[in-house]
Formats: C-alpha cells, structure tokens, sequence
C-alpha cells in the first residue's frame, strides 16, 4: 500500500507497470528457446548463487532476495546434476 499511495502524491516519482500476461503464439516458446541455445539471451544469475537446500541457506537466499540487492535471479539448488 506504501508505494502506490506515495506514487500517486507525487508525481515526480517514477511510474511502475506491470505485464498483464504474454500474448504467446504457436511456435513463440521455441523461438524463445532457440535465442537461450544460442546465447542471444542469457540468465543472469546472483553470484552468491546457488544456495542450499537446507534451513540456512534457503533462509540465506530468502534474506537476499528480501534486501532486494540480488545482481540476478537468486537460485535455490534443490538436487545436484550427475
């Protein structure tokens, strides 16, 4: 409730919108796919990532991504890849 009243006072605060959703076609998602296979779009990933999966660091990643200071998507490893 904070921010959207504060946004509404004053008006030199920078205005924030949100996607309603993807308008998705046949074919979009593997395009999509294509772009990340071939490094035309990259995953940004926080460099204190992966953390844990046990009480502490998933506490730990919860912290970070709450502080909003994560540099990226903060990442929670619950297996490891053989």
């Amino acid at each position: 409730l904070g921010r959207p009243l504060y946004a509404k006072l004053n008006p030199w605060c920078p205005r924030l919108t949100f996607p309603q959703g993807l308008d998705l076609k046949p074919g979009d998602l593997k395009a999509i796919l294509e772009d990340v296979a071939e490094k035309r779009i990259r995953v940004v990933l926080d460099p204190a990532s992966p953390f844990g999966f046990d009480t502490t660091s998933v506490r730990a990643a919860m912290m970070k991504q709450k502080s909003k200071h994560a540099h990226g998507k903060v990442v929670i490893e619950i297996a490891k890849e053989n």
